[in-house]
């Protein structure tokens, strides 16, 4: 590796490596690393964010601890990141934003976006399928963006394996601020899909948003169905999303009506005058009483 301090691509595959050497953590410059059927790989030390592929299909040695830095390459926030990798208890971790399986109505990653196109990572969990390349396709409000065909949108899987990848990587830089426009330019709310074709479901999916690059404030990581099945259940139905623009006057409207019942209430609150004149009255006359009481207990 200092032979090569410039190296791009280093492909390893098909060796009896154990382990990779810590030195490579210096090769700032390295954006591919192909590791597959390295049978006896055990251990990958930490990455630099320059690596952007790691092929580790059939590396089925690898240690829970190897797997874990690879899952936790998505933490980096690496610009078209693509990781393949053997998953053992095909489980993503929790601390994904938004998780998804086979057994739920929604079988692909769904969420929803306004305003700029967020950032997001995808996770696809395979079970059962051949030796064969998957396809992603987006979909906005059930409708196909269809841009240039890119060479890199052809993801080779295998079983009980697990592909990871920054949904950048399906389209060029120039393509991508595009989609800002697809639902940016009336603020309302866009329902994103991605699919994978041919139609492979995979068992467990997940969604981890860049939050560098991403405002919480405009996607929502609710499952599409739970609109769907409001419609047969009124009592868990799910309100219609707003525009920020309609919220604000919502809000507005909502503060407005709340100091208009406090002032309200402050007025029917406050003593009124009558009542302070009875008052008044009724405490003169105990005065009296209490005076006829004591000029009889005197006379006693």
């Amino acid at each position: 590796m200092q032979s090569f301090p410039k190296l791009e691509v280093l492909n390893v595959s098909s060796n009896s490596l154990v382990s990779i050497p810590a030195c490579i953590q210096e090769s700032s410059y390295l954006t591919s690393l192909d590791l597959s059927y390295c049978l006896n790989l055990h251990e990958i030390p930490e990455l630099p964010s320059s690596v952007r592929k790691v092929d580790a299909r059939h590396c089925s040695s690898l240690s829970a601890n190897t797997s874990s830095m690879l899952w936790s390459q998505v933490r980096k926030e690496i610009n078209k990141l693509q990781v393949v990798m053997p998953t053992a208890n095909k489980e993503i971790p929790q601390w994904w934003d938004h998780h998804g399986n086979f057994q739920d109505s929604t079988q692909y990653p769904t969420f929803e976006a306004r305003g700029k196109f967020p950032v997001v990572a995808l996770a696809f969990v395979f079970e059962k399928m051949n030796y064969q390349s998957v396809e992603l396709h987006l979909s906005i409000d059930s409708r196909d963006v269809q841009f240039a065909h890119q060479p890199w949108n052809n993801f080779t899987v295998a079983e009980d394996h697990v592909l990871m990848c920054d949904l950048r990587v399906l389209f060029s830089d120039e393509e991508w601020k595009t989609l800002d426009a697809c639902v940016g330019h009336d603020d309302e709310w866009k329902t994103v899909e991605v699919k994978c074709v041919p139609n492979i479901i995979p068992v467990q999916w997940g969604v981890y948003v860049y939050k560098e690059e991403t405002s919480m404030k405009d996607i929502d990581l609710w499952s599409v169905d739970e609109e769907r099945s409001s419609r047969y259940n009124p009592v868990h139905s799910r309100k219609k999303r707003l525009s920020s623009s309609q919220e604000l006057a919502i809000i507005a409207s909502f503060s407005e009506s709340l100091q208009t019942v406090v002032e309200n209430l402050k007025r029917l609150m406050a003593p009124r005058e009558e009542d302070q004149c009875l008052s008044l009255m009724q405490q003169d006359r105990d005065e009296e009483d209490e005076g006829e009481e004591g000029e009889s207990d005197m006379e006693a």
